[in-house]
Order: structure tokens, then C-alpha cells, then sequence
């Protein structure tokens, strides 16, 4: 899959929202599920998933930031798969599904779900996830994860193609030789 994405992170103590916007591209495999999403503003910076580990590459400090997801790591694409090659059949194993009713999103007629996790793992980190399924496909165009804080985390896509061939060059992060690795679970 290949998307523009809109993320907005709103954080309720203080109600303020922070927003980034790029692309996306998401792989599926025998191997898991690889992703890469390339935000361009407001500021440059590149997120790889690949199985439980994340990379996060800022350019303009020449660095880039690994993290191991671990266990986490199926719960964090569990979120951001959500949707995407989940069958009805695993939401309903995973999430208690609620039909809202009809609602225009994005300028599109969409039948917005509500879904409630079944277990007490995903309570901690996820409430309750509303996805926006439009008339004319069969995946979200938007999510909004809603967190036991309060804060929400929204994404939109736009412009998206399915099924598009996807190399596993165009799924990793093109980086210039000299690029500094940062380990931040390492420095606790």
C-alpha cells in the first residue's frame, strides 16, 4: 500500500495538536510487515518498521535513532495495520465492533466503526480505535486511536494505492555514508 498520510498527535492536558504530513508505504511478506513513512513537514525525517524494530532518521542531524519494540512490537503494527489486510474475522476475535452510522470524512461518504480491545494488553495503551471506511473501498481513510490519557493520535490517508509492487530498496531508508546510530533504550 502507498498513501499520503496526516498525522496529528492532540495532547488533552494542554489541547494542543502536532501535526506531520508525508507518505507512506506498507509490505506485507512472509516475513511481517515492513513499512516506511517519509514525513516532509514541518520537519524532514524517515520512519522504518521492520518486525520489532523501529528507525527513525533525521537528515538534517545527520542520525539516526533505533529502537526494539520487542514483544510491542506485533501491538504497534497491530495499530498501524489496523485496517489493512485485517480481516473482519480478526477484528471481531480482537475488538468488540460497534457500527457509529454514516459520516462524511475527507470529503467521502464513510461508515465509521468504533472498536474496543479485548484485552487488557491493548487497554493499556489503546482505549478505543475509530477507523472511517468510505462507500467506495474497503480500507480506512482515516483512524483515530484514542488513549487512556485522553491524548489521540489521527491518521489520515489520501491518495492510496493498493496492491502497488514495492521493492525492498524502496522499503528501507536511503541514508549518505557517515549517518550516526543512536541506541536510546541503551543510554537509560
Amino acid at each position: 500500500m502507498t498513501a499520503q498520510i496526516e498525522w496529528i498527535d492532540h495532547t488533552k492536558v494542554i489541547n494542543e495538536d502536532s501535526r506531520q504530513a508525508g507518505s507512506v508505504k506498507l509490505k506485507r511478506a512472509k516475513a511481517g510487515v515492513t513499512g516506511l513513512i517519509g514525513f516532509t513537514e514541518p520537519d524532514v525525517k524517515t520512519v522504518a518498521l521492520n518486525g520489532a524494530e523501529i528507525q527513525i532518521y533525521y537528515p538534517k542531524m545527520k542520525t539516526v535513532q533505533i529502537w526494539d519494540l520487542g514483544r510491542e512490537g506485533d501491538l504497534f503494527f497491530q495499530f498501524v495495520l489496523l485496517g489493512f489486510g485485517t480481516t473482519s474475522a480478526d477484528l471481531k476475535k480482537n475488538y468488540n465492533v460497534r457500527v457509529v452510522g454514516a459520516e462524511t470524512v475527507l470529503n467521502k461518504k464513510a461508515t465509521r466503526l468504533e472498536l474496543v480491545a479485548k484485552t487488557k494488553q491493548v487497554q493499556k495503551y489503546i482505549t478505543s480505535i475509530d477507523l472511517w471506511i468510505p462507500e467506495d473501498s474497503a480500507y480506512p481513510i482515516q483512524e483515530i486511536l484514542h488513549e487512556p490519557s485522553g491524548d489521540t493520535k489521527t491518521i489520515r490517508y489520501s491518495q492510496m494505492q493498493m496492491n502497488s509492487p514495492l521493492t525492498d530498496k524502496q522499503m528501507a531508508i536511503d541514508m549518505p555514508a557517515g549517518v550516526k546510530k543512536e541506541y536510546p533504550q541503551k543510554s537509560k
